[in-house]
């Protein structure tokens, strides 16, 4: 009887330190402080805060040595990336990034037919690119208190189209006009000045860019608040991109056949192969959790 009464204090008390073990860890308040089994994490670049408090303090514009890049430099910025826990220690994570732009921007100039420096019509161009990055992979975590290791891979994608960009011009070619006026344009779509062309670019179109990519990262997690951490990660990754041909092309103004010339001006494209690491700028990220 005795054997069997000490056999149960000690099935409970060893069950006591295994649910003790089992606790997640809590705040004063009773809040649990990392992320558990079925929460979501979203995070985001956290230095463009720390460069904000920076300037803040002391009056300038430059705290801003830091770098930008939370993942492989070769995917670019501006990627959202989120995390779900599928244990307790073990998370799902996504990148991605949805970017489209366009814009149309006019530009005076003077109209050839009226001969007046008071009488405008306006050039327009019309530019437009996008960018998508898009990449899974998975995570495993370390560590019982604030400070949590973290390490994992992923698999990404990216695509960039280049500005594709369309040159209206109001002055057009003629055989009383060879050499409408016309703006000039630098390769990011700004007007830089206006004056007589016998030869004006019309579009810009290819230069596409893919690539794939594959990422090993070990980093760090400090959960400064209850689900919030502030982290950073060193990586070692692999990527192949290839970019397209490109094309643009120029109008002129053919006299013999009292017609628009048009020349077209092809470029190559380009193939790289990347193997680096990277978060040697030293970014940062913040992490929210949440069920």
């Amino acid at each position: 009887m005795r054997k069997l009464v000490f056999s149960l204090i000690g099935c409970f008390a060893f069950s006591l330190v295994v649910n003790a073990q089992d606790e997640p860890l809590t705040n004063k308040n009773g809040q649990i402080i990392l992320p558990q089994k079925g929460d979501y994490g979203l995070g985001f670049n956290a230095i463009p805060i720390f460069t904000f408090i920076g300037n803040a303090f002391n009056g300038n514009n430059f705290n801003n040595a830091m770098g930008s890049n939370k993942f492989v430099s070769m995917f670019g910025e501006n990627t959202v990336f989120g995390k779900y826990f599928i244990a307790d220690r073990e998370a799902i994570r996504v990148d991605l990034r949805i970017g489209i732009h366009s814009f149309t921007q006019k530009s005076a100039v003077v109209d050839d037919l009226l001969n007046s420096p008071d009488s405008l019509a306006f050039d327009r161009i019309k530019y437009s690119n996008q960018n998508y990055t898009v990449g899974a992979g998975y995570e495993w975590r370390v560590g019982k208190g604030r400070l949590q290791g973290v390490y994992g891979g992923g698999l990404y994608y990216t695509y960039a189209s280049a500005p594709k960009v369309k040159y209206e011009y109001a002055n057009q070619f003629s055989d009383g006009n060879i050499n409408p006026t016309s703006t000039i344009y630098d390769n990011f779509g700004n007007a830089l000045m206006t004056n007589p062309m016998g030869e004006r670019i019309a579009s810009r179109t290819g230069g596409n860019t893919w690539g794939v990519g594959a990422r090993m990262f070990v980093g760090v997690e400090y959960f400064i608040a209850p689900k919030i951490s502030l982290g950073a990660e060193f990586g070692w990754s692999i990527g192949y991109s290839k970019t397209s041909d490109a094309l643009q092309t120029y109008n002129s103004w053919d006299a013999p056949n009292s017609s628009v010339h048009v020349r077209e001006v092809p470029s190559g494209g380009v193939s790289r192969f990347d193997a680096d690491m990277d978060n040697f700028k030293g970014a940062l990220y913040l992490m929210f959790h949440f069920k």
